[in-house]
């Protein structure tokens, strides 16, 4: 029996052609589309996290407690992170912000530039201060005001198989101020003694730490003491003793272009030494000891200024004159090309400036002329301890900015 084998064929027909046609019009399903949404999705998540880390990390929350009691409305002062013998004492606020019913307050790199100073104070809480860094949160804790009694005197000396003390004389009308962070610090509460010396100075946080108590009278010694433990002068604190002082008179020269107005002369190491010349130039720095010649520094220069070395004298007046100066910047390397990180380098006897993390510096406000460029570094501890030095000699020209000025360690 045989059997036939064939093929079987579709036969088109009209009816068959439209659902062909039909089903080629249907849209097909799309595995893009999804994947496509999914991916923006992600990638707006993404920018918005990377948004809020942007503005976190040049942002400062800063949030009080006070306790069982409701924060008061407060002042807030910020003020930059300038504790050096360069800067005036206190230095000078960066702005002011003030939160009325709120308990935290968050601002930006335009109250502190990557690190600063906060003083608070509001009604029935102790004023303070706080350090604020960008990028972080800071709890601070209000607490109820604090004062301090005492007297400042002048000690009536005489001489018996040596120097001995007869007594006190009272210096009257002279500024106390408790100092927030030392004697570099910002200015807490103020005051002034009376016809006995006597002073009651209050409204401040006497728990936080690190408290200065500074006093100055015209013709005296300034004097810096700490302030750390505020029971041990419940009843009224010894008295201060402050010393005679001769007052310095300078001049100040100033080039054409440079306004003189805007400076201000301190004298190094003694943070609150300072003072403002007159139009004429002439000025007068006092608080000085009557043994030191206190190096005069301007303050208040742009990066292309410059001044000169000057010292207070007694029986002088000392001229420092404030010109056209540079700037310069470079690298310093090690003897095989490679950059050095966190080296020291200076000009002269001016104060020294760290390379970066690339060994990159830039140094500003240097006296134009032929000048040695010295960088330092120092590795290991005692008897393990190394130092490299580097040298260059440049010639500075006024109102010009060097480049390329590296320098290389030798062993």
């Amino acid at each position: 029996m045989a059997v036939a084998f064939g093929i079987v064929k579709r036969v088109a027909t009209p009816q068959n052609a439209k659902v062909s046609a039909a089903r080629r019009r249907r849209p097909q399903p799309s595995v893009g589309r999804p994947f496509l949404i999914t991916m923006l999705v992600a990638a707006a998540g993404a920018s918005s996290w990377l948004a809020y880390g942007y503005y976190c990390d040049n942002h400062v929350t800063l949030m009080f407690a006070n306790g069982e009691h409701p924060v008061p409305p407060l002042e807030l002062t910020f003020y930059p992170e300038q504790l050096a013998f360069t800067s005036p004492s206190p230095p000078s606020a960066i702005g002011e912000h003030r939160i009325e019913d709120q308990a935290s307050v968050v601002v930006g790199d335009e109250f502190v530039p990557g690190h600063g100073v906060v003083r608070y104070r509001g009604e029935g809480v102790g004023t303070g201060f706080a350090y604020v860094k960008l990028g972080q949160k800071s709890t601070i804790q209000l607490r109820a005001p604090q004062s301090l009694r005492g007297r400042v005197g002048e000690p009536i000396g005489y001489w018996f198989m040596g120097w001995r003390c007869a007594g006190v004389r009272p210096v009257a009308n002279a500024e106390v101020v408790i100092m927030g962070g030392g004697e570099h610090g910002v200015d807490l509460a103020t005051t002034r003694t009376d016809v006995e010396g006597r002073f009651t100075i209050t409204g401040f946080d006497g728990e936080l730490d690190a408290l200065g108590l500074r006093v100055r009278a015209p013709g005296f010694v300034i004097v810096h003491e700490y302030v750390d433990n505020l029971e041990q002068h419940a009843g009224e604190r010894a008295v201060i003793a402050l010393t005679p002082a001769e007052p310095r008179r300078g001049k100040l020269k100033v080039s054409d272009g440079i306004d003189a107005s805007k400076l201000r002369l301190l004298a190094r190491g003694l943070p609150g030494a300072d003072t403002v010349a007159d139009a004429d130039g002439s000025f007068i720095l006092d608080h000085i000891p009557n043994d030191l010649e206190a190096r005069i520094v301007v303050h208040g220069m742009r990066d292309n200024w410059a001044q000169t070395l000057a010292r207070t004298k007694r029986s002088k007046v000392a001229t420092v004159s404030v010109v056209a100066g540079a700037t310069l910047e470079g690298q310093v390397l090690d003897d095989q090309m490679q950059p050095v990180p966190r080296a020291l380098v200076w000009v002269g006897d001016e104060s020294a400036v760290r390379a970066d993390s690339d060994g990159k510096y830039r140094l500003v406000q240097v006296l134009p002329g032929e000048v040695i460029v010295t960088a330092q570094l120092q590795t290991g501890r005692g008897s393990r301890a190394r130092t490299k030095l580097g040298t260059r000699s440049v010639k500075l020209e006024p109102r010009r900015h060097h480049t390329d000025i590296d320098i290389t360690l030798k062993r």
